[in-house]
């Protein structure tokens, strides 16, 4: 009985001391964009991710036929 109790109360105490951490500024994120051809999206996106950068989102436009295409790679970090 006393074990038990005792490890109830050890895992109160550590659920309860996650809980005690401050998350101030926790959700301030810095963005960045950058602008590449299609065949060198994969190198942006690692090279950007070892400088910490996580990717979000990507976005190509071509002028006319298919000719010129631009994609645009947005990466967010904590500030």
């Amino acid at each position: 009985m006393k074990t038990t109790l005792m490890v109830v109360l050890c895992s109160v105490a550590i659920l309860f001391s996650g809980c005690a951490t401050s998350h101030l500024g926790a959700n301030a994120w810095e963005y960045r964009s950058e602008t590449t051809i299609p065949n060198n999206v994969a190198g942006e996106v690692s090279r950007l991710g070892q400088e910490g950068w996580h990717f979000v989102s990507m976005a190509a436009a071509s002028r006319g036929q298919g000719e010129n295409i631009t994609v645009v790679l947005l990466f967010k970090k904590h500030k």
